[in-house]
């Protein structure tokens, strides 16, 4: 980046960064028919927010020869759901940037994964009540993950254990559930 970009920070704390989680997400809103351009334009900027990111802090990252990088995605890029579409297109578009990179930043030992969080307890979902609560029971699991759930998967994703995994998607969405 140039001189006017993060990276030129007088403080230098972003230069040491071994590991970046983006987990930037806003909620699914209303179906297709009644969006406004509103909420079109409010999701359109999803994949710009880890774009600008990984521009920022990358680079130190390829020059130290080692990195993790981990965007937060969602179920909802590969199960569809009423009033999804624009969330789930944005998160796939967030997976697409994650393979690309990941075979941008590979071969400099950065590797770049996203993890598909399922239905997650926060205090950002209790405002949905028991709808969201009901999204918990269609997963084999049957019950809604906790963040410290989700937060164990990413630290594997951030940890030498996950040493050779790259450009991948993990699903931490609680199992699909039986058919039948």
């Amino acid at each position: 980046m140039g001189a006017q970009g993060p990276q030129s920070g007088t403080d230098g704390r972003h230069r040491r960064c071994c590991a970046l989680v983006h987990a930037s997400s806003l909620p699914p809103q209303q179906g297709c028919l009644p969006h406004r351009r509103a909420a079109l334009s409010t999701h359109q900027h999803q994949p710009a927010r880890p774009y600008l990111l990984v521009q920022a802090l990358a680079p130190a990252m390829v020059q130290r020869g080692h990195g993790a990088i981990i965007n937060i995605s969602s179920g909802a890029t590969t199960t569809p759901g009423p009033g999804t579409g624009i969330y789930g297109a944005t998160k796939a578009a967030l997976e697409s940037l994650t393979r690309v990179w990941a075979a941008e930043f590979g071969p400099a030992g950065v590797r770049v994964n996203a993890l598909a969080a399922g239905p997650t307890r926060t205090e950002g979902t209790a405002a949905f009540g028991d709808a969201f609560e009901a999204a918990g029971k269609a997963v084999a699991l049957q019950r809604l993950a906790d963040a410290e759930e989700i937060a164990g998967a990413v630290t594997f994703l951030a940890s030498q254990a996950a040493g050779y995994i790259n450009g991948t998607t993990l699903s931490a969405m609680g199992g699909m559930p039986a058919l039948g």
